[in-house]
């Protein structure tokens, strides 16, 4: 997988043993997750905090302690492609991740933007279950509104990159819905040209299944 990507933009934390009996899964290793996706909080008490940089750090929040990074549109828009072009490289493969949301992917900004994808529980080769044998599970305010209840699939993938990519780069907010109508002129660090593309595809996202954009549309609209 991270040869089909051919960059060391990405670090995916496939689990590396599973432990078990018979074909029953009791527990898997995953690796751990590389220092420069953690950052330390200092809180008004004076303790030091190690805290995971998850994706939801991309965007605004309110925080009782002060946050010791920015994040640029500019940085987000380069997220929002790595993302793409990971999720896109999966379904190359017949593969769907299953459990797209904030907590499951993490960032680094100190070079370049980075991308760490972890919590693979969910992922199954396209028609079969999980390797976990685990019930479909959507974390909330994530969730595919067609699909609450039955196993993801590709179209559930698409639906929710199209929600994440609007959260990060339109609402810059953590529970917001795709609202075509609240995506202006400009988006992002996204052209003129880029942003009407956009706006169709999240249009097109909210629809039934067999019509929401595939990720090659995303990764070639938004310059991936």
């Amino acid at each position: 997988m991270i040869r089909a990507l051919g960059t060391d933009d990405f670090v995916l934390c496939f689990p590396s043993a599973a432990r078990g009996e018979g074909d029953q899964l009791t527990g898997y290793v995953m690796p751990k997750v590389p220092p420069e996706f953690y950052f330390d909080v200092v809180t008004h008490g004076g303790t030091t905090r190690r805290k995971e940089r998850a994706l939801s750090w991309a965007v605004a929040q309110v925080q009782a302690f002060t946050v010791p990074f920015t994040v640029t549109d500019s940085e987000r828009l380069e997220l929002v492609k790595l993302i793409a072009r990971w999720l896109r490289t999966m379904h190359d493969h017949d593969l769907v991740y299953g459990d797209l949301s904030w907590a499951n992917l993490a960032f680094s900004i100190n070079q370049k933007p980075r991308l760490a994808v972890f919590d693979f529980d969910q992922t199954r080769v396209v028609g079969q279950r999980s390797f976990t044998g685990m019930r479909p599970a959507h974390t909330v305010d994530w969730d595919d509104p067609l699909a609450p209840d039955i196993p993801v699939n590709p179209d559930t993938d698409r639906y929710k990159f199209a929600l994440l990519a609007y959260r990060m780069l339109v609402s810059k907010d953590l529970h917001s819905l795709i609202d075509t109508d609240a995506v202006g002129d400009t988006v992002a660090a996204l052209g003129a040209g880029q942003v009407a593309r956009v706006r169709s595809l999240w249009l097109r996202a909210s629809g039934p299944w067999g019509t929401r954009p595939s990720l090659s549309e995303w990764v070639d609209a938004l310059g991936a």
